[in-house]
């Protein structure tokens, strides 16, 4: 199969985590269309604005925001707070 790419706009504290390895998981409204092998650039939004690097997909999570967070949000550097607004 052909590694694909994509490029996900994230806010620059939890772009920074992505990149260094310390935010194992990137949560998103919308399941992208990526597979194990795919390769992810980071793009830090304002104050950054820059593609500040880049991650390998492992896998994809999916579920209810009940589930996703049981299952990896120890793993993700998100507060449980933000999470949850994010997906109200």
């Amino acid at each position: 199969m052909e590694r694909r790419y994509a490029v996900f706009s994230v806010k620059p504290r939890f772009a920074q985590a992505l990149v260094e390895g310390r935010k194992g998981f990137e949560f998103r409204r919308a399941r992208p269309s990526l597979r194990p092998g795919d390769v992810v650039y980071v793009y830090a939004t304002a104050p950054v604005q820059a593609v500040i690097g880049s991650f390998v997909c492992g896998h994809v999570v999916e579920g209810s925001p009940t589930k996703v967070w049981g299952e990896v949000g120890a793993m993700s550097e998100t507060p449980r707070a933000y999470f949850r607004r994010y997906f109200r």
